[in-house]
């Protein structure tokens, strides 16, 4: 096992080339945290049922936001449990967050259920393949350690990035063949919001983050994951800025995505 970890250190020190996302390396020099134990096929812990969601977000940019609308859909719609929904601090891609320090500190400070990781680099040109075994190490130790339930976050695609969504999707279902785990169909959602809804503007300004729409639909697709309950379920929340007909829309589209593509194999 220190032969594997050793060997994922390297790969993550050799990337250095552009990719998606925003990242902040200012996060201190930390010691590494110890490698997961156990084997690199443990099956994916089903925890839709425990009576608590703790619900951690890891990522960069792209994460902003969403525990806090994730939170809001389980207060709302599931009374019989309690949720807790946090994002981890600092924001840096995967790899980088292997020697921050702080990353592994928070995912040891709770019993956490569900775990989504996001943040995997990725070619915005689609001419690179980047490593995954940064990816793979988080997705073996939160199941090592906390039998939380790991769920990638496949990021949604760029304003006019045709296949994008795909080609991401794509990548992270590699890394699940690898070392089970679901892969959330975030940006495969987004591609169905817009073939149904061309008018429908979920992106910011700069054509690469999500709006509070966009965020939205992210969100319904992260609580049909965890919960197993069905998006098109949830009823209207008032304070998050989307209006109920959206709402409405948005939530067929997740509960459609997830039907089409089955984030986890229990």
């Amino acid at each position: 096992m220190k032969i594997l970890y050793m060997v994922i250190l390297l790969c993550l020190a050799s990337c250095s080339d552009s990719s998606k996302g925003n990242s902040d390396t200012s996060q201190g020099n930390s010691a590494p945290p110890p490698p997961p134990k156990g084997s690199p096929t443990i099956a994916i812990p089903d925890n839709r049922d425990v009576d608590h969601y703790k619900i951690l977000f890891i990522g960069n940019s792209h994460v902003g936001g969403l525990a806090n609308i994730v939170q809001k859909m389980f207060e709302n719609n599931l009374t019989t449990k309690l949720v807790t929904s946090q994002l981890a601090p600092g924001s840096a891609f995967l790899e980088e967050r292997v020697s921050d320090g702080i990353t592994y500190e928070k995912i040891k400070s709770e019993q956490w259920t569900h775990i989504i990781l996001q943040a995997q680099k990725v070619s915005s040109s689609q001419s690179r393949l980047y490593p995954t075994k940064a990816a793979e190490f988080w997705v073996e130790l939160v199941k090592a350690e906390l039998s939380a339930t790991p769920i990638m976050f496949p990021e949604h695609p760029q304003k006019g990035h045709i296949f994008e969504a795909r080609y991401i999707h794509d990548i992270h279902l590699g890394i699940a063949e690898i070392t089970p785990a679901c892969v959330a169909p975030v940006g495969l959602a987004w591609d169905l919001a817009f073939k149904l809804y061309p008018n429908l503007i979920l992106h910011q300004d700069d054509g690469n983050h999500a709006n509070i729409k966009g965020r939205f639909l992210s969100a319904l697709v992260f609580y049909q994951t965890i919960s197993g309950e069905s998006a098109e379920n949830l009823s209207y929340i008032e304070d998050v800025g989307v209006d109920s007909i959206t709402q409405e829309q948005l939530a067929q589209v997740a509960s459609q995505a997830i039907a089409n593509n089955e984030p986890c194999q229990f």
